[in-house]
């Protein structure tokens, strides 16, 4: 959770909280009336067969249990932090059979340094940044979130996009059930939960189309192994930016050094195929160093670029630091 205790950093959870509750409460003091024996409250009956009626009750309630279920695991999960070990704090013990240079990732500063954050006192591991929110450098940090209040990193990400995901089918079934008394109420405004039901309908129908293309984007990052933070700061810099080697980041990063297709890249965010949907992260990594250490596509330029330059500088001087790969 933020590190901070400002009041005003409750308010966006706090907002989506009520208005989750406020949308479920209508929704159901509509359709389970409807359901049962289809009176209206002015007395009419509504021409509409049961079956329907009873499927969309059940569909909207189970797609609303795991976005409840989705939302608490992605705001009151840990999104991981650098671990307290070597070779990333530099005051731990160190274990001689750890290669620092190496088990410190491939990204590199522009002029070569290993990545370190002054205000952690600690290495950056590989797709690691420092969360001003958090107080902390965050393991594959993809962004802070306000409306979970959390930062999006390396043990909750899976939980953030299923919150999302489930957001967006929670919100289409609601309107598709919901379409009908809709219709109804919008000719009929003379009780309040006629005027509820137009006001909320419309609240979830912007909201369903929010959420349905942040799914589609986030979906397509996954599919590409790049974070929100990769995706922005390098796929699209537009600072021209350049490695020692006068490669421009921009040009570097077209593809995600991490990408190893789109099944495997999947599978990183979601764990094992048959548990992609369900909130867990079961058959994930979970050791002390897990998100520490990612593996390269060899085939990317970034891996082929400092492998070279790796083997060049070690073949021309004995300090251990020149295996230090220059990005």
């Amino acid at each position: 959770m933020v590190k901070s205790n400002d009041s005003l950093s409750y308010t966006p959870i706090t907002m989506l909280v009520l208005l989750m509750a406020l949308l479920y409460s209508v929704f159901m003091a509509a359709m389970i009336p409807q359901a049962l024996n289809f009176s209206l409250p002015d007395g009419t009956v509504q021409q509409m067969y049961p079956s329907a009626d009873i499927v969309n009750l059940v569909v909207v309630n189970v797609f609303f249990c795991m976005l409840v279920l989705s939302f608490l695991k992605a705001t009151f999960t840990k999104t991981g932090f650098v671990p307290d070990v070597h070779p990333w704090d530099p005051s731990a013990a160190v274990d001689e059979k750890v290669q620092a240079d190496l088990v410190r990732g491939f990204e590199k500063k522009i002029d070569g340094r290993p990545r370190f954050c002054r205000r952690c006192g600690k290495f950056k591991p590989d797709r690691t940044h420092h969360s001003s929110s958090m107080g902390a450098c965050v393991l594959e940090m993809d962004h802070y979130c306000p409306w979970i209040r959390n930062c999006v990193g390396f043990y909750n990400k899976k939980y953030f996009f299923l919150l999302i995901f489930y957001g967006c089918l929670t919100g289409v079934s609601y309107c598709v059930a919901l379409g009908s008394r809709f219709v109804y109420s919008c000719q009929h405004l003379g009780y309040a939960i006629d005027f509820f039901v137009v006001v909320c309908w419309l609240i979830t129908l912007f909201i369903a189309t929010a959420l349905t293309v942040f799914t589609i984007f986030h979906i397509w990052l996954m599919s590409l192994n790049f974070t929100t933070i990769e995706f922005c700061e390098k796929r699209l810099d537009g600072k021209k930016r350049t490695t020692s080697d006068g490669i421009q980041i921009k040009t570097l990063y077209e593809r995600s050094p991490y990408d190893f297709g789109v099944y495997n890249n999947i599978c990183h965010t979601l764990g094992p195929f048959y548990l992609w949907l369900i909130p867990t992260r079961y058959g994930m990594q979970s050791e002390e160093t897990s998100g520490c250490i990612y593996p390269m596509n060899p085939k990317h330029p970034l891996y082929r670029t400092t492998y070279r330059i790796s083997e060049s500088k070690m073949e021309s001087s004995d300090d251990p630091s020149a295996s230090l790969l220059s990005h």
